[in-house]
Parts: structure tokens; sequence; C-alpha cells
């Protein structure tokens, strides 16, 4: 298969274009932002309630709901990981047919991301242990998000298994060095931007989730439609 060669640039503000057009992208990754912020609040005020019973209550009560609070904590950490990763790859999913020009159906993206969940999770511990192992240097991290910028795509729009898709991420990053580095710049500066619209807003109490949950939302529609579109144009350097 050919590569069909494209303008980086103009791809990257087309996707930014789509994506007012298409703000239900904003949504999955929107809902699982709020659902984490409260999951937070809460965990934060469990453990401000478990250290006050044990300043009043008795030792081996104080050990045992101690015990309660981190495995219930582990476990809904579990949970939200899970979601994230179903609703990243439902919003990829969407992202294809955006660019297609098709009318968006989240349903039916989150059930084809439900699909590929096995090699989602395979995907993200091999990529996350890699970065974790890398980050003792300072371009470990980035390095990581070079070569795996589009695992996702391959996995949920390729039919990909997590190893093959992992393969065909590095393959087409290496072939392809200037378009992948100008997503990742792309992202760095959206992601500042994001967080200048979140200092400015967030600080206004009760707002502050609520600004991040819509700021989040569609800073990760964008990212998802840049990758989208850049794994679909670069996906036949793989085999040239």
């Amino acid at each position: 298969m050919a590569v069909r060669q494209f303008d980086a640039m103009a791809e990257i503000t087309g996707a930014f274009q789509l994506l007012l057009k298409n703000w239900m992208l904003a949504i999955p990754t929107a809902a699982v932002w709020l659902i984490t912020s409260l999951f937070i609040f809460f965990i934060f005020a469990g453990a401000i309630g478990t250290m006050g019973f044990g300043m009043t209550g008795d030792t081996n009560g104080f050990l045992g709901m101690l015990g309660a609070f981190f495995g219930l904590a582990g476990l809904f950490a579990i949970v939200i990981g899970l979601l994230h990763v179903l609703a990243d790859a439902t919003v990829v999913a969407s992202a294809e047919e955006a660019w297609s020009g098709g009318s968006l159906d989240l349903s039916r993206s989150f059930s084809q991301a439900l699909s590929c969940l096995v090699n989602l999770v395979i995907a993200f511990v091999i990529v996350g242990i890699a970065a974790g192992v890398l980050a003792i240097t300072v371009v470990g991290p980035l390095a990581v998000l070079f070569f795996a910028m589009y695992v996702l795509p391959a996995i949920v729009n390729g039919k990909r298994s997590a190893i093959e898709a992992i393969g065909d991420s590095i393959k087409i990053a290496i072939k392809n060095p200037m378009p992948t580095v100008a997503a990742l710049l792309t992202f760095f500066v959206a992601g500042v931007v994001a967080g200048i619209l979140q200092g400015a807003l967030g600080w206004i109490m009760g707002l502050n989730f609520i600004v991040a949950t819509v700021v989040n939302g569609f800073l990760f529609g964008f990212c998802a439609l840049v990758i989208a579109r850049f794994y679909d144009l670069l996906k036949g350097s793989i085999a040239a």
C-alpha cells in the first residue's frame, strides 16, 4: 500500500475544525474524567475519615478499616483505569467515523472498543512498563510517546493485536518522524492551552470540576482525531 502524501499542519487544523462540528467526541473522556474527579474527592474524604477514626477508636478497628479502605480504593482505581481505556478507545473509533464523514454513533464505537479490551489492556500495560522503566531518563518517556503514538488506532481501527499494534506503531513512527513529531508538539501545545484554561477558570469552587471535565474531554477528542487521521494516512508505510 502506498503512503498518501499530506500536509501535517493542514490535517491538524482540520482536526480542530472537525472537533467543533463533532463535539460529541468530547463526551466519553469528559464523563470518565468527571467520574475520576469524584473518585479522588471521595478517596480524599475517606482518608480523612479513616485517620479521624484512628485517632479516636481502638487500634484493631483502625487497622481493619485502613485495610478495607485501601482494598476498596485499589478496586475502584482498577475500574477507573478500565473506564479510561474504554473511553479513549471509543473516541478513537468515533474519530475514524468523523473523518469519513459519517454520523457519530458512540454506542457503536463503545462496542467496537469493548471488543478490543483485552488487547487494549495488554498494550497499555506494556507501554506503561516501558515508560516507567525509561522514566529515569529525560528523553525516555518522550521516546515512548513517539514510538507508541499509533498503538491505540492500530488496535481499535486497524483490528491489530496488542503486540502487532506496538510493532506497527514503531514502524510508522520510524518511517514518518516529521508528522509524528508534529503531532507530539501539537499535543504539547494543546495541553499547555488546556492547563491555562483550567488555571484561569478552575479556581472557582464548584466550577473547577466542570472546567476540568469539559477541557479534558475536548483535549482528548482533538488528540484522537489527529492520531486516527495520521494512522490512516501513514499505515501504508508499514509494508513500504
